[in-house]
């Protein structure tokens, strides 16, 4: 399966597919984002408009994307071998469902990608079962491959952290109008994230960040600052996955966010 011939800057990934046959069965599913991209199948993108035959029967060999977004035209003109997203933001979480079969006598089946495209275009990415994980957890900028011996199931999902396509700006010379807290990026991360605020006015600051039962875990500024715009690095190597929230204070102003931490 050959990479589309598109003219837009696609940021893309993939992941190939292939049974223990005699004489094997392979496919290659193609993913990503695009800035110019709909929230659907897109012809200008080259993700669909043409007929694309229905699921064989069980025991054909078969790997598609089931797409986790919606139908937004009939799934027979939408290419399930392409899903190329549109890109919302640094901070955006993407699932992708993949569904295989391997054929009779096609177990077991190894799936493969570049760990070095992966990382070029996303923060993370990993492979996982339906289950959540439970059996399959494969983290797929470190590795790149895996194989699934005589799957129960035939369902992969695929979830995507963050993408690389933009960066926080750094902080400007200009002095703010008002006291501000933007959001982490990258988020989810790990193991660090940087963070962006604004002081209008010199004064006590202070950004902490709590667990979600109110503890402060870290403590990234607590001075007096002069007004100007300031980024601070958070490194979470020593906190566990999950939710967490950081909390901005300059005077009378307040301001919380949440983060994530993804191991």
């Amino acid at each position: 399966h050959k990479a589309p011939s598109c003219t837009p800057p696609i940021h893309r990934a993939w992941i190939s597919a292939v049974n223990s046959s005699v004489i094997p069965d392979r496919d290659t599913l193609w993913f990503g984002y695009d800035p110019t991209a709909t929230a659907c199948a897109d012809t200008q993108l080259c993700e669909g408009g043409f007929e694309f035959p229905p699921p064989p029967p069980v025991g054909v060999f078969d790997v598609r994307f089931q797409s986790s977004r919606g139908s937004c035209i009939d799934s027979n003109q939408a290419d399930p071998k392409r899903d190329y997203r549109a890109y919302v933001s640094a901070a955006k979480i993407d699932t992708y469902l993949v569904k295989f079969d391997p054929g009779f006598g096609g177990s077991p089946m190894i799936f493969s990608w570049s760990p070095q495209i992966i990382r070029a275009i996303y923060d993370s990415a990993r492979l996982r079962d339906v289950f959540g994980g439970i059996f399959i957890n494969v983290n797929m900028g470190t590795s790149s491959s895996f194989a699934v011996p005589s799957p129960p199931h035939l369902n992969l999902v695929i979830i995507t952290y963050g993408q690389t396509l933009t960066e926080v700006q750094p902080p400007s010379n200009e002095i703010p109008t008002e006291f501000t807290l933007a959001q982490n990026y990258p988020n989810p991360f790990n193991p660090g994230t940087r963070i962006v605020y604004g002081v209008k006015s010199r004064g006590s600051v202070s950004l902490r960040v709590y667990d979600l039962l109110g503890r402060v875990v870290a403590t990234l500024v607590n001075e007096e600052r002069p007004a100007g715009t300031y980024e601070v690095t958070f490194d979470a190597s020593g906190l566990a996955s999950g939710v967490y929230v950081y909390r901005l204070q300059a005077g009378d102003f307040v301001q919380t966010k949440k983060l994530m931490v993804v191991r």
